[in-house]
């Protein structure tokens, strides 16, 4: 289940994040919480813009261009770990 979780949580930060100089940080929450819950799954969405609030916006891009590439640095594994833990696995 966390396996899941974690793919759904990178293909939702895959393009949500995305905008013109600014990220759209309640779309990419709702995002998020949209598809976990399309797996069967809820996340505390204050916990999760705890999470993306650690990031500007300049990080969060980089996030999402190293994701959107198949690729993964340290600010990404980082955020979805946190993001993660946001998610409630009963």
């Amino acid at each position: 289940m966390k396996k899941l979780a974690m793919a759904t949580l990178g293909l939702a930060l895959l393009g949500a994040a995305c905008g013109d100089d600014k990220v759209d940080r309640d779309g990419t929450r709702d995002e998020i919480i949209d598809q976990l819950e399309d797996a069967g799954l809820t996340a505390d969405s204050d916990c999760i813009d705890a999470a993306m609030d650690k990031y500007s916006d300049s990080e969060l891009k980089a996030i999402d261009d190293a994701l959107g590439n198949g690729e993964s640095n340290e600010q990404s594994d980082a955020l979805l770990a946190e993001i993660s833990s946001c998610i409630n696995y009963s």
